[in-house]
């Protein structure tokens, strides 16, 4: 775990909505978990696809957490944000990937 700086929080969220603005459909994957953890989440508060995208959008730098270095794909980092959703406490996991 680590905590990067402001400037590079900003960085990242700036890259990650300058291609969700280009096309939130195919540049944002939400991920399967095996216990259905995001999907039970989104079905609960009613989101769909773009509405996740649009709070991502929403995101700023007083969201951020943590960077975790990624265990599934070495040399990824995965950053870590909370978002009030309404009341709920959204626990927020990013991974800008090339692809």
């Amino acid at each position: 775990m680590a905590v990067c700086s402001k400037e590079e929080v900003f960085q990242f969220l700036s890259a990650v909505k300058a291609r969700l603005l280009l096309d939130k459909v195919n540049n944002l994957h939400i991920w399967n978990r095996n216990d259905r953890k995001n999907e039970n989440c989104m079905l609960e508060l009613g989101l769909c696809h773009n509405d996740v995208a649009d709070i991502i959008l929403k995101l700023e730098i007083d969201n951020y957490s943590e960077t975790q270095e990624c265990t599934i794909y070495k040399g990824e980092k995965t950053w870590v944000f909370g978002y009030d959703y309404h009341g709920y406490e959204l626990y927020i996991k990013l991974r800008l990937r090339k692809k």
